[in-house]
């Protein structure tokens, strides 16, 4: 019969439910994860499972020692609903817990375990984990602005089949202030793909106007060693206000070499690059040159070291 007793604070909840390949049998399974009912003496927990809600058929007694059962007789597609009562010493019967619904589906080929995006050093970094790959050939970055239409900044390689996590990531430098969302469109080998869910980052205005190191420093025009094999560098900056940016290279002794901004911006974070040649096309000697930013009472300057 009923007793009165109940999942303290909803604790006994089936808190995760998925497919996934059950390799010892080779077959397809549904497996339920729940949390310890609080009560001390449980004797066992009774699974109930229909293809309608609040099921009323008991398909299996787990031992209170366990929070987790694997169900093997399901089909692909079908509906389920499962829930859980715990079952104590003198065969007292808790309240049910909440129903779970799970269409069985086909295990997908890459079990992606986390999605995140930060920003960092004016740009957003995407990191995202999965726990196992099937026949995975990479990842499309999408971005949107609008959650809506999302368009192809990048591909990130896959690792293929493999049973171990893999970790991956991608830096969008190309924001300003505003609401970004991106997903990963994560594509097999034999072309066929799905998509991971959307995540979005709001990026604020800058509180001040700033002028960050170039990177790489010391830098090559032509690729070298010392840009890592890009040629030339790149020159991050902030804005707090709108208004007119300058963005110049001088030499040791004050000419000006390059302008390479000279415009009204809005605020927000931008980034321009030097390739290391003059406004007439001619290759910078190599040696020591200053890049000065300059803007709304706001000046600036970053020392730089151009190699051959």
């Amino acid at each position: 019969m009923k007793c009165q007793f109940k999942w303290i604070n909803i604790v006994f909840i089936l808190i995760l439910i998925t497919i996934f390949d059950y390799q010892i049998m080779n077959a397809q399974a549904i497996q339920l994860y729940w949390s310890h009912h609080p009560e001390n003496d449980i004797k066992y927990y009774g699974i109930y499972k229909d293809t309608t809600a609040s099921p009323e058929i008991e398909i299996a007694k787990v031992p209170a020692t366990d929070t987790n059962y694997i169900d093997n007789d399901i089909t692909i597609g079908q509906k389920y609903y499962y829930r859980i009562t715990a079952v104590d010493s003198a065969d007292n019967i808790s309240e049910f817990s909440d129903d779970i619904l799970i269409i069985a589906q086909h295990p997908t080929p890459v079990e992606l375990v986390s999605f995140s995006a930060e920003f960092i050093n004016n740009n957003i970094e995407l990191i995202w984990l999965t726990k196992s790959e099937n026949n995975n050939l990479g990842f499309e970055i999408q971005k949107s602005t609008d959650s809506i239409s999302f368009k192809k900044i990048g591909f990130s390689p896959g690792s293929g089949t493999s049973a171990n996590p893999h970790s991956y990531n991608f830096l969008d430098s190309d924001i300003c202030c505003g609401k970004y969302y991106y997903r990963l469109k994560q594509i097999n080998t034999d072309g066929s793909f799905q998509y991971s869910n959307i995540i979005s980052i709001e990026i604020s205005t800058p509180e001040k106007f700033e002028l960050s190191q170039n990177y790489p420093n010391p830098f090559s025009s032509s690729g070298g060693a010392t840009s890592g094999g890009n040629p030339g560098t790149t020159i991050k900056y902030m804005i707090a206000r709108e208004g007119k940016i300058s963005v110049v290279i001088f030499d040791v002794l004050g000419r000006v070499v390059r302008k390479l901004v000279d415009e009204s911006k809005q605020p927000g974070y931008y980034e321009v690059k030097w390739d290391g040649k003059d406004n007439d096309g001619n290759n910078a000697g190599a040696g020591i040159y200053f890049c000065r930013m300059t803007g709304n009472r706001f000046s600036q300057m970053k020392k730089m070291i151009l190699t051959r």
